[in-house]
């Protein structure tokens, strides 16, 4: 009577098991579906505006600038006893957001711009006749990578 009892239980835990092992195997392959290589680019488009000027200002101290002042629309930051005006915009980059950015720049006395944008700007035709300030775009081609490449590029990079 006991073995029976005892052949129950066991059948009992055995089906339970088989349970869970199918349960696991269709939870991984979830994870495996879900897991497809999304790009920085497209994890940074997923921002709220505020969120992406806070990830480029950390990404900004990642490349060894230090922050010195929070100003309305943009930061002013160090770099080897540089100051850099860094102004960002999400999209939609225009001459005129440029110009105003160059104007500012100079008002600040700073003379050389970083704009970073996740816009595509290989064909952009700006010519900065400006010799006073220095324009540096940072845009979308910069991000465009998995996001796996840049943790462990940002890693290479910490370590050095």
């Amino acid at each position: 009577m006991i073995s029976i009892i005892l052949g129950i239980f066991g059948l009992m835990a055995l089906c339970q098991i088989f349970k869970l092992v199918d349960k696991l195997r269709i939870l991984l392959r979830l994870i495996k579906e879900g897991q497809k290589a999304s790009s920085l680019l497209e994890e940074l488009h997923n921002l709220s505006v505020d969120e992406f000027k806070q990830w480029c200002l950390e990404y900004m101290i990642s490349k060894k600038f230090s922050l010195i002042e929070k100003k309305e629309g943009f930061f002013i930051m160090e770099k080897d006893e540089n100051k850099f005006g860094v102004f960002i915009v999400k999209e939609n980059l225009n001459l005129d957001y440029i110009l105003k950015c160059e104007a500012l720049a100079y008002f600040e006395k700073l003379n050389n711009i970083t704009l970073i944008t996740l816009d595509d700007l290989s064909e952009l035709t700006y010519l900065n006749n400006n010799q006073k300030v220095k324009i540096n775009f940072i845009d979308g081609n910069e991000f465009d990578k998995t996001y796996v490449e840049y943790v462990k590029q940002r890693r290479i990079n910490f370590g050095s």
